[in-house]
């Protein structure tokens, strides 16, 4: 990386990165708009995927939610006559 430390000359470092792990500080500012330095840190670290909603059952109360019915592996439902 080429630099200019205050008060110095334009300087270059090889390598820039040490080895191992890091810990890197990322700011926004006038610049650097708060959402460049969102869609970075999307790139570095994905949002988790939205959870599956559970399956409602339509005949519950209101806001009751319920969880489907749970199956040997074995078998297959069933609808009666």
């Amino acid at each position: 990386i080429s630099h200019k430390p205050l008060g110095g000359d334009l300087t270059t470092e090889r390598p820039f990165l040490s080895e191992g792990s890091i810990r890197v500080g990322i700011t926004s500012g006038a610049s650097t708009p708060d959402r460049v330095v969102e869609a970075l840190l999307d790139v570095i670290d994905p949002p988790a995927p939205e959870p599956t909603p559970t399956p409602m059952d339509p005949y519950a109360p209101v806001g009751t939610p319920t969880l489907p019915p749970i199956l040997p592996p074995d078998a297959s439902p069933t609808v009666a006559p």
